[in-house]
């Protein structure tokens, strides 16, 4: 191995005195190294700022020069999306080393999505994130569920904080925000799917945490059944963005994005509980009555131009990764996998489609679930790895800092031609009236966020240079991610646990690694634990 990589080294250093540039797969081998580095320094903020409770925040120093203190932590309402990414990074990361730090931080992420259920106590239902009594910074008030007449508050539903209302009052001090969306779902349920994979059959990992796990997925799959696929909060009311059903809002089986969470969630449901109502209700009502199969195939349309809601594509991309990699019938597959490639990363409009996009995570999904399976000699996926491995390496480091982000005079471009250039920034505009290019931006020139893979990737100015700091949730789990799919293994199975409806486990699908992206593997499996300490 060791004669292998020097040849190939040898040979990438002469295309480099040759073409005075690094040939694309040297680029992504060499620089595995850097990314690491810098995968482990968030990992390492992340776990000493941004995640008291187990779950992902954002924190508010008191400074941006010399910050010794957090004042506040913000993006409580999107801690069930953001926090379920970021207990997925540490699943995968977990999945690789197997040591006592990433086993006992990934039962923390685990016990922070139990208390996101539990708190509402509603079976099923999720708060959009919550709060304890010792976070810094001033609590907010939290209302009542019902007035004195038992009248749903705040009469106009949106995000309210609460007083905790689990049955057995186990979190005393405690406020969570309702409301939940499908966003929050997606987070959640897409954790819940990838975790239970990984720790089933570990025998260190304490049973009452895999119990929590089951039951709480086995409670969001009764809470979508018994309510026709729709949120319903603990004040009896919908939640504003709650709705699952394809049917919705037209009444006609027209939304495909809706059908491909609600086709995730239910599989998702039935794999982690082998509950036979669940398969039951996936295979007779969703898949042959509803033909939610057919929808996502033929319908899955998320590209709206310039008015393209990219947090859409972001759980479109969580949803279908579990539904591909657990679904066992070759022709449901077929119809999966021709969504992700003809309606995710391609599209009929050919343009400012995700392939040409860069971007990290979603590459990721695309190259681990596609039907053929990731060819590192394929034209188009050698190509949308490096690229990939590329916004990768732009990421900024740690520590993320909000900055403002100024660049309409260098990318803003126009429609027409004849449009004077003052002007050009009002011609493309995205569905927030912000302006945007028409090519994709770097990644370090591309204005951050809590997850920034879910941003519109032609959004030129925005942010500012204040003290708030992001975890980098999203980096996390894109490069954990790659580890465990691409770098782990030379032949590594997308499936990490065979489904429970699966019996030939010898027919599940599997890709091949090209050995050159396995560089570093074993550096990433000694000195891990030091490491972090």
């Amino acid at each position: 191995m060791k004669k292998y990589l020097f040849q190939r080294a040898m040979s990438g250093l002469f295309l480099v005195f040759l073409f005075g540039s690094l040939p694309p797969w040297l680029r992504a081998a060499d620089f595995n190294g850097e990314l690491r580095e810098k995968a482990l320094a968030y990992d390492e903020r992340f776990w000493r700022f941004h995640a008291p409770d187990g779950l992902n925040l954002n924190a508010r120093w008191d400074s941006r020069e010399n910050p010794t203190r957090i004042v506040e932590y913000s993006v409580y309402p999107d801690q069930a999306i953001w926090g379920g990414s970021g207990a997925a990074a540490d699943a995968f990361k977990y999945s690789i080393t197997r040591g006592p730090v990433e086993r006992q931080r990934l039962i923390q992420a685990m016990e922070g999505l139990h208390i996101l259920h539990n708190i509402t106590g509603v079976r099923g239902l999720i708060a959009r994130g919550f709060r304890p009594p010792n976070h810094p910074g001033t609590p907010p008030t939290p209302t009542p569920l019902f007035d004195e007449d038992g009248n749903p508050l705040p009469r106009v539903k949106e995000n309210t904080w609460r007083a905790d209302n689990s049955r057995d009052r186990s979190h005393t001090g405690y406020l969570w925000k309702d409301n939940a969306s499908k966003d929050q779902y997606s987070g959640y349920m897409f954790a819940l799917g990838v975790i239970y994979d990984v720790v089933a059959d570990d025998p260190t990992i304490p049973q009452d945490k895999k119990d929590a796990l089951i039951d709480d997925a086995r409670g969001v799959g009764e809470h979508l059944i018994s309510n026709d696929l729709r949120v319903v909060d603990a004040d009896g009311r919908r939640t504003t963005f709650g709705d699952l059903c394809a049917e919705e809002p037209l009444g006609l089986p027209i939304n495909a994005f809706n059908a491909v969470l609600s086709l995730a969630f239910i599989k998702i449901a039935y794999h982690i509980t082998g509950d036979q109502s669940f398969g039951d209700y996936y295979s007779n009502i969703l898949v042959d009555e509803k033909k939610y199969p057919e929808l996502v195939r033929d319908l899955l349309i998320l590209n709206f131009f310039q008015r393209t809601n990219f947090n859409n594509y972001n759980m479109a991309f969580m949803a279908i990764y579990n539904l591909i990699r657990l679904e066992s019938a070759p022709n449901l597959k077929a119809m999966y996998q021709r969504a992700l490639e003809q309606r995710l990363w391609t599209d009929f409009t050919r343009f400012k489609m995700v392939k040409e996009q860069k971007n990290f995570f979603w590459t990721m999904i695309y190259l681990s679930q596609k039907a053929v399976g990731f060819d590192p000699e394929d034209p188009e996926d050698r190509p949308a790895m490096d690229k990939a491995i590329e916004s990768l390496l732009l990421f900024h480091p740690a520590p993320l800092w909000d900055r403002e982000v100024i660049n309409s005079p260098d990318y803003c471009e126009c429609w027409a031609i004849w449009c004077p250039r003052e002007r050009r920034k009002d011609c493309i505009n995205d569905r927030g009236n912000r302006v945007q290019a028409l090519t994709p931006l770097p990644m370090d020139r591309r204005p951050l966020g809590s997850f920034t893979a879910n941003h519109n990737p032609y959004r030129l100015d925005d942010g500012a240079n204040g003290t708030l700091e992001y975890s980098g949730v999203g980096f996390r789990l894109a490069y954990w991610m790659r580890q465990y799919l691409f770098i782990e293994g030379q032949k590594q199975q997308t499936f990490l646990r065979p489904s429970k409806d699966i019996e030939d486990t010898s027919a599940m699908h599997e890709i091949w690694v090209d050995p050159g992206y396995a560089i570093l593997v074993e550096v990433l499996e000694k000195g891990e634990d030091e490491s972090e300490e």
